[in-house]
């Protein structure tokens, strides 16, 4: 115990704030109440003024500048936003004692708690000053990224969605200034919202949580979910024996399914104590997931899904990209061709990956001008992020060939999109064309060798201010590294197909767009026009 010692206790009065000081400098605020006497950091949680200054009424200190309100029993704040600290006191021989030492696990739970209310306030300064103090106890923002992470998976109210892939793919490289970014992009969604009501985990197995996902009985899903989600061997049979096999069957949410259910696992791998809350949200989304390629005009995907032969081990050839990128029914169709001359599904999907990078390259800019099509450079990106999300899932060779030929249809269906993409501008400096806005100067930086480590913080902070925008910056960017290092050879175009994301000034928020669409479909009652 480090036991300070404060001076006589007949100096502070009844009722006041009364600063001390300990010998080695630090601050501390002293109220007599009665026959108690409570001691407090001097520093106001907010930005450090001293609560010795402020105001004490009816067991409440007030700090003067602004106006935050800290129970003197407890620390806690009534109003504004973190706890102050609070520390055990007593007196001996007319002396005021405190003890100063830190217990970590009590202080975590107490930054915990802290943290987790002002997310919900978003309350973003409070959010990256508790962030900080668990940095400094832990010495890793890791604790904080974890709260973050639990706290979204606990109250996104359709289970899990971009904020938590969002933070699965920055966990690994975030620094300070790029949690405030992360913590912002992933609380601005779930603003005020309450936890989610999770079904109790009961037993269950991979085969009854594939038959409740196909029958939409989501509480059943997720519950089973849970159960299995608490031990490795569970989540591995919960990930080969349900969630692979039912992805597999139809692409889902414009590919999101696959897309999620990779970086669950990521989220899982990196904090395993969140299995079972991230493992139940990720159930929940695919519940209600939409069947893509089962509605009408997916019918080359849905059928060729279904075709699809269990492959053999050859190499793709690289006619396959073109092929992919005429239309989705050439898309399955080389795709089919393939599979059936024992190509390994594998490769069809690296090369999937590659054509989705194009597709992604040529995006035309002018479909975001449009005010009667809901369309943005987003929609393309997806197609880019499921094949790498199928790739990473790493599926076994029957399903691995579905997942190809859906791949493949994804970006053979996305052809409206291409336009003339721009041209790259050569001896341009990468940091100066991301700070400029200038899509050809950076293409003229692709060769940089710290490119990655580069754009990512660009493309987290900088590049965008809605979360949803932020989030699939970060989600490509990543994904294009992960591709690049399996296919270095196709360098230029995954780094060229982040640039094309993320670099361009582009419109967020769509009013006009908004009124539109919704004036012509209440008009005519038809859907606007889309890439496909």
């Amino acid at each position: 115990m480090e036991d300070v010692d404060l001076g006589s206790v007949d100096g502070i009065a009844e009722g006041a704030a009364t600063l001390r000081k300990a010998p080695d400098g630090r601050r501390f605020v002293c109220v007599r109440r009665g026959d108690a006497l409570h001691v407090l950091d001097d520093r106001c949680p907010h930005e450090g003024y001293p609560l010795s200054q402020g105001e004490v009424r009816d067991g409440v200190l007030t700090c003067c500048w602004h106006n935050w309100k800290f129970d003197l029993a407890s620390g806690d704040c009534l109003f504004g936003g973190e706890p102050v600290r609070r520390y055990p006191a007593w007196v001996e021989a007319g002396r005021l004692r405190v003890d100063t030492r830190v217990d970590p696990e009590r202080e975590r739970a107490r930054l915990d708690t802290s943290m987790r209310a002002s997310l919900l306030e978003g309350s973003m300064g409070s959010v990256m000053r508790d962030a900080l103090r668990l940095e400094a106890l832990a010495g890793s923002l890791d604790p904080a990224i974890e709260i973050l992470a639990s706290d979204a998976a606990r109250r996104a109210p359709w289970g899990f969605e971009h904020g938590l892939a969002l933070i699965a793919e920055a966990a690994p490289w975030v620094d300070a200034a790029g949690f405030a970014a992360l913590s912002a992009h992933v609380a601005e969604p779930l603003l005020h919202a309450p936890e989610r009501e999770p079904a109790t985990a009961r037993s269950g197995s991979a085969g009854d949580l594939l038959a409740a996902l196909r029958e939409e009985r989501r509480t059943d899903a997720e519950a089973i979910a849970r159960h299995l989600a608490q031990r490795p061997a569970g989540r591995a049979s919960l990930y080969a024996d349900a969630l692979l096999p039912w992805l597999s069957e139809d692409l889902t949410d414009y590919g999101h399914g696959a897309i999620y259910a990779f970086e669950a696992s990521q989220l899982v791998a990196r904090f395993p104590a969140l299995a079972e809350d991230v493992i139940g949200a990720l159930v929940v989304s695919l519940s209600w997931a939409t069947r893509d390629s089962a509605l009408p005009g997916w019918s080359a995907t849905h059928r060729g899904v279904r075709e699809a032969e269990a492959p053999g081990g050859a190499e793709a050839d690289l006619a396959y990209v073109e092929e992919v990128l005429a239309s989705e029914a050439r898309a399955v169709e080389g795709c089919l061709a393939r599979l059936r001359a024992g190509v390994d599904p594998r490769a069809l999907l690296r090369l999937s990956a590659r054509a989705a990078a194009e597709r992604l390259r040529r995006f035309d800019a002018s479909w975001e001008r449009r005010l009667d099509a809901p369309v943005t450079v987003l929609d393309v990106s997806h197609a880019l992020t499921f094949a790498d999300a199928a790739l990473a899932l790493m599926p076994p060779p029957h399903l691995a060939a579905r997942f190809a030929v859906q791949s493949a249809g994804f970006v053979g269906k996305l052809r409206a999109a291409d336009g003339d993409p721009p041209v790259a501008r050569e001896g341009a400096d990468l940091d100066a064309a991301l700070a400029a806005r200038d899509p050809s100067a950076a293409l003229g930086a692709i060769e940089a060798r710290d490119f990655y480590s580069v754009l990512r913080p660009f493309a987290l902070a900088d590049a965008f201010v809605r979360p949803i925008f932020a989030a699939h910056a970060v989600k490509t960017t990543e994904a294009c590294q992960r591709l690049e290092a399996a296919d270095p050879d196709a360098r230029d175009l995954y780094r060229a197909a982040a640039v094309t994301l993320c670099v361009p000034r582009r419109p967020e928020r769509f009013f006009g767009r908004v009124a539109e669409v919704a004036g012509r479909f209440v008009e005519t009652g038809k859907p606007p026009p889309g890439l496909y």
